[in-house]
């Protein structure tokens, strides 16, 4: 009989919510007045009033998220939920667009399944006959609710011209570290699609 193997992960993932969003709030990095101002009205906008911050990729590794891209994560447990995101994709935005990505992040957290499915991936990298298959399947998984998330975001800021705004911070994400060539995150084209 043939069985799937799996390899330990290299860096330890925090799999309870309430330790990751309590390891992201602790490590999180000093807000700006323009930065609180954004995730205020994120909050506003979503109606999901959930703990948001700025960490480091070091720190986002710990907890949950896309493989190769520890720049923003959502974790949708069932104690808690919260949102972080690395200056490394929130530097080259303009505040609209910062607010878009914090959107993005928030509509997130409302697919679970694959957040469970990265707490996974993050524990045990998968090895053997299936990996390719398993990989396939959680890559198509993680598409559909990045666009989904994309999508609820241009959403949440039709008023504010949404879709130009979003439209331009992923055409502006394109020069920011494992954001152009990520095999984890869906084509320019189809993000583009999903935000028109």
């Amino acid at each position: 009989m043939l069985a799937m193997t799996a390899t330990p992960a290299a860096a330890h993932i925090l799999t309870d919510s309430v330790a990751a969003c309590h390891r992201l709030a602790q490590k999180a990095l000093p807000l700006s007045a323009l930065d609180n101002r954004i995730f205020g009205e994120a909050r506003q906008l979503s109606g999901l009033h959930v703990p948001i911050t700025l960490d480091s990729a070091q720190v986002i590794r710990q907890v949950a998220h896309l493989p190769h891209t520890p720049y923003l994560t959502a974790v949708a447990g069932q104690q808690t939920k919260c949102v972080a995101i690395g200056p490394a994709w929130w530097g080259p935005l303009t505040a609209r667009e910062r607010l878009w990505l914090v959107l993005v992040g928030k509509a997130g957290l409302g697919h679970p399944k694959t957040y469970h499915l990265m707490l996974r991936a993050g524990e045990n990298t998968p090895s053997g006959l299936f990996s390719g298959l398993i990989t396939w399947w959680a890559k198509k998984m993680a598409y559909g609710a990045i666009l989904a998330s994309e999508r609820q975001a241009t959403h949440w800021l039709t008023r504010q011209g949404g879709s130009a705004v979003a439209q331009h911070a992923l055409v502006t994400l394109q020069s920011a570290p494992h954001f152009a060539h990520n095999s984890w995150l869906p084509s320019l084209l189809a993000q583009q699609q999903a935000v028109r």
